[in-house]
């Protein structure tokens, strides 16, 4: 998972690797592109749902 630096908003997060190129949303956390095996996706968004505050904040710092 990959949160960039000088990013396009809105907030988010790049999931990718093994096939898988996804952006999540910090505040939705929903997919707003590409597809991942639903599995993955559940513990990808249970993990961001407990950091959201700290992404949410480094995103803030990084994207100004």
């Amino acid at each position: 998972m990959e949160l960039r630096e000088e990013d396009h908003n809105p907030m988010h997060v790049h999931l990718s690797g093994n096939d898988v190129d996804v952006v999540i949303s910090l505040e939705s956390l929903k997919i707003t592109q590409g597809e991942a095996p639903k599995s993955l996706i559940k513990k990808v968004i249970l993990w961001l749902f407990e950091h959201r505050e700290e992404l949410i904040r480094e995103w803030k710092k990084w994207n100004k």
